[in-house]
């Protein structure tokens, strides 16, 4: 049994200045825009029991390994070191990177660091509408920003809510 992976890769190395037709002249390296790989899917096929990959070098050889490794059924970005980012059949996304920086994040189940769960965001409210299920209801906007109190709403009182 054969299985394959199509990784769908608009891959450009160098620069986009070249517009001509996909003919053996227009796929050969220059020295002005470096190689050039005109191509919008990649398909990989293994062997059962094999990985597929590709390899990606840079001058000085170093290399990133993109590929599906068979006996996990995981979608890894690898480097001579460890697995950078690896995508599980369990939908779980590990990233193993010394320093890691997003613009935003959003997660919709548990968010593990060292193998320690973090906090997990169980309801998010904005206050837009009359608020439901809490002990007191005076809303506030400040700066454009609704929140239930305020100043001078809920002073000396305990605030609940029930699920």
């Amino acid at each position: 049994m054969w299985w394959s992976v199509q990784l769908v890769l608009l891959v450009l190395l160098g620069s986009s200045r070249n517009k001509k037709a996909d003919t053996p002249e227009s796929c050969s390296a220059s020295e002005e825009e470096g190689p050039m790989i005109k191509s919008s899917k990649l398909i990989l096929e293994a062997p059962q029991d094999n990985n597929a990959g590709v390899r990606v070098l840079n001058q000085e050889k170093e290399s990133l390994y993109l590929g599906l490794v068979q006996q996990t059924g995981s979608f890894i970005i690898k480097n001579s070191k460890v697995n950078v980012l690896e995508l599980t059949n369990n939908e779980e996304l590990l990233i193993s990177a010394v320093k890691t920086s997003v613009q935003a994040l959003t997660y919709n189940s548990n968010l593990i660091i060292d193998q320690v769960s973090q906090w997990k965001l169980v309801l998010y409210e904005t206050f837009d509408n009359e608020p439901y299920g809490w002990s007191a209801s005076g809303v506030s906007t400040c700066g454009g920003i609704n929140m239930l109190g305020g100043y001078g709403k809920f002073g000396g009182m305990e605030v609940t809510k029930e699920f």
